[in-house]
């Protein structure tokens, strides 16, 4: 995996974007194949957790973003979906706030 290690500093709303992470050339919305592509590239899996599906309707940041219409979800800390997953990326969509993790590919199984 090409990535750097870095500290995860959130901004007020919760959102947080690794330094490596490109911008896809500014694209609101980025295609499978796109992504595919960039997994190949820097040799990673890519994992998406989604808030919705990791909290209850009682969780802080539940309240705030989906009851209170608060822009921000910081009280949300996502789960890694594996010891040595990378947080990429803290974000929203038009779906809710999503995580991007950054596994390294399995050489044995390549």
């Amino acid at each position: 995996m090409k990535f750097n290690i870095e500290t995860v500093c959130r901004d007020e709303y919760g959102d947080y974007q690794h330094s490596q992470l490109p911008d896809f050339d500014g694209a609101e919305c980025i295609t499978k194949d796109v992504l595919e592509h960039w997994q190949a590239e820097m040799d990673f899996q890519l994992v998406i957790n989604r808030m919705d599906s990791e909290i209850n309707e009682d969780h802080p940041a539940w309240i705030h973003y989906f009851e209170n219409g608060d822009a921000g979800f910081g009280e949300w800390v996502p789960e890694a979906p594996s010891v040595n997953a990378m947080l990429l990326s803290i974000h929203d969509t038009e779906d809710g706030p999503v995580a991007w993790w950054a596994i390294e590919q399995d050489k044995e199984a390549a």
